[in-house]
């Protein structure tokens, strides 16, 4: 839930208007709140979704952005097989 809802919120930082931003940055702060309040989550549950919140939008993000890993496109041969044969 933590780790979700910061992603979405550090997205929205990136993508969206600042007002919708600050919204999705509350809500996350809520969901990392209520984990631990309503007794679903410990509240090291809540530090290892930041966690992975961080390193997916902090790190690994940033290098998918700048073309660490290629991701097949619709003229690759290996999404049409039935093609290379033509």
């Amino acid at each position: 839930h933590t780790a979700g809802s910061l992603a979405l919120a550090w997205l929205a930082w990136r993508r969206l208007d600042r007002h919708l931003a600050w919204g999705a940055t509350l809500i996350a702060v809520g969901v990392c709140f209520a984990t631990v309040y309503t007794q679903n989550h410990f509240a090291v549950d809540t530090l290892a979704g930041i966690a992975i919140a961080v390193v997916t939008q902090g790190i690994l993000v940033p290098w998918l952005e700048r073309g660490g890993m290629r991701l097949p496109g619709p003229g690759d041969v290996a999404l049409h097989p039935l093609r290379s044969r033509l």
